[in-house]
């Protein structure tokens, strides 16, 4: 039976007390591709624009991929990832990936539709690798620690106008995140699809997402992060702008005794629980 001092050794390290970053084990392997949707996913038209990166973040040096517009200016599309180090427990302080992007437009007379909309993709249906987890150990099983840190904000004004920016996150073909802000002048605001009670103006969420799940000898985990940011303009003198920063990160990786993995079945939620916070700025209307 396993001590409660091994068991709080095991909590304590996955929480990150005493952190400090380090290699990932060699029983691991983390890896994957991430895509700008260049082939239609993504687009612009008439006064709309857009720009942002895509970066995987290896020993704490990113390698990118920038786009503009409809387009990948700089790297390889998709970006492509084996991950070496994990956080030692700080959030956010581990190997992953992420981005940056922003867009806009303003109602004009030109023909067609005065929008903008990124859009990532991380899923085989679209030719990627998603980002997945190998455990090559016969016998050891490991607690991994993941989280998922954003900030977001879109404004929309003027009569009708409209701005979303949707990051959702999925582990193991199930979705356990998705953080949506939508300002919409016509219709409402929303904050993850709950109204807000304003429309338009600037709404905007930041936060973190924490989670953990066991993984056993010879398992593998996958996750994916499906991104997007959009906005449109229906009627003279209206607006719509959006942003995003965000990061997936490896924040800890610890072997785990065979007796405690049954009990972190069992408290994997609290840990998760007590780790998982969100900060939440009120929209505000113009």
């Amino acid at each position: 039976m396993i001590s409660s001092r091994t068991l709080l050794a095991v909590m304590a390290t996955a929480v990150g007390l005493g952190s400090e970053a380090a290699t990932i084990p060699a029983d691991l392997t983390f890896s994957g591709e991430y895509l700008f949707d260049d082939t239609g996913g993504s687009f612009v038209d008439a006064s709309g624009s857009q720009s942002g990166t895509l970066f995987a973040r290896i020993g704490g040096t990113d390698t990118t991929v920038s786009y503009v517009d409809d387009s990948v200016t700089a790297g390889t599309n998709p970006l492509a990832a084996v991950f070496t180090d994990h956080g030692g427990g700080a959030v956010g302080g581990g190997d992953g990936f992420g981005g940056t992007g922003s867009g806009s437009a303003l109602f004009t007379f030109r023909p067609g539709l005065d929008e903008f909309r990124a859009d990532t993709d991380q899923t085989i249906a679209d030719g990627v690798a998603p980002f997945t987890v190998f455990n090559s150990s016969a016998t050891v099983p490991y607690l991994v620690t993941m989280s998922l840190t954003y900030d977001h904000s879109v404004e929309a004004t003027g009569f009708d106008a409209v701005a979303e920016s949707d990051l959702e996150l999925d582990l193991n073909g199930s979705s356990i995140r998705d953080a949506v802000v939508v300002s919409d002048t016509f219709y409402g605001n929303e904050i993850d699809d709950t109204f807000t009670g304003g429309f338009g103006g600037t709404v905007s969420d930041s936060g973190v997402f924490a989670f953990d799940f066991v993984l056993g000898p010879g398992d593998t985990a996958t996750m994916e992060i499906d991104y997007s940011l959009e906005g449109a303009t229906f009627f003279p003198g209206s607006s719509a702008s959006g942003s995003i920063t965000y990061l997936l990160s490896i924040d800890n990786v610890v072997a785990v005794p065979e007796p405690a993995v049954a009990v972190l079945a069992g408290v994997g939620g609290l840990i998760a629980a007590s780790r998982r916070f969100r900060v939440l700025r009120q929209p505000t209307t113009n």
